[in-house]
């Protein structure tokens, strides 16, 4: 949850923003009453229904790039598989 994009979540994911006349709560305010509740909320959900096994792998694989795609290859060089990123 530490590396949780607050502002991208906030933000972009759930459209907090302020009314664009300056009428009602800041985006501060919105964060502190609506953003960050709901984040705990969902995080405690997580953890006491056991519904997210976080983990992760990470290495180092050769790869290539070609236009929005990003091409993994094995040891012989050839396509392992595929990840196409929009742009």
């Amino acid at each position: 949850a530490s590396w949780l994009d607050e502002g991208a979540l906030f933000k972009g994911q759930w459209g907090l923003k302020q009314v664009r006349t300056g009428e009602g709560p800041s985006y501060e305010e919105l964060v502190e009453t609506e953003g960050r509740p709901r984040l705990r909320g969902l995080l405690d959900r997580l953890q006491t229904e056991n519904l997210l096994e976080a983990a992760v792998v990470h290495g180092y694989f050769p790869c290539v790039s070609k236009d929005d795609d990003l091409i993994v290859l094995d040891e012989q060089g050839n396509e392992r598989t595929r990840f196409t990123f929009p742009r």
